[in-house]
């Protein structure tokens, strides 16, 4: 994990005092995106969360990321304190079936060099199902179940699912 779980409550902790004492009292945003909507907060309109992002990127995320992906697409690096990672968008989502039927993203592509998730509730205890869906993460299955010379011929991807505190980071 790259937060533990008493860090992933107190994070959730300051996210729901926020949203109690919100002027929209209570209610998420859906509409801070314009291609994929989402039920989510960004953490800068957090005040308590303002100065915990910087400190979470620089000592937990970015270490992992410069080892992940010591290279990018281009043939670059990201520098040996990661001077070259900017954040595009910092935001947690709540997905809620009951209150507002948000129940996952339509497949896209982040506009991102690189993105990551961290999951803040523990999966098969706080929500049911989860994951991130990779389409190039392939596993192989047979359609008709009847075995011919083409073999496995469908090719679907990967749910990559976390557990409370680790982070999933794709390019």
């Amino acid at each position: 994990p790259i937060l533990s779980s008493d860090e992933c409550t107190r994070v959730l902790r300051q996210v729901e005092l926020f949203h109690s004492q919100h002027p929209r009292n209570g209610k998420w945003s859906t509409v801070r995106h314009a291609s994929v909507k989402t039920t989510d907060v960004a953490v800068e309109d957090i005040p308590s969360l303002r100065p915990w992002l910087p400190s979470f990127l620089a000592e937990r995320l970015y270490p992992m990321l410069r080892c992940a992906f010591p290279k990018l697409a281009d043939g670059s690096a990201l520098g040996e304190n990661g001077d070259r990672w900017r954040v595009h968008d910092a935001f947690i989502v709540r997905y809620d079936a009951e209150c507002d039927m948000s129940l996952s993203l339509p497949e896209h592509s982040d506009t991102s060099v690189i993105s990551f998730t961290v999951a803040l509730n523990q999966r098969g205890q706080d929500f049911e199902g989860g994951g991130t869906w990779f389409e190039s993460i392939a596993e192989e299955h047979d359609d008709d179940g009847v075995e011919d010379d083409e073999g496995l011929d469908t090719y679907t991807g990967t749910v990559t699912k976390a557990d409370r505190g680790q982070a999933v980071a794709f390019a």
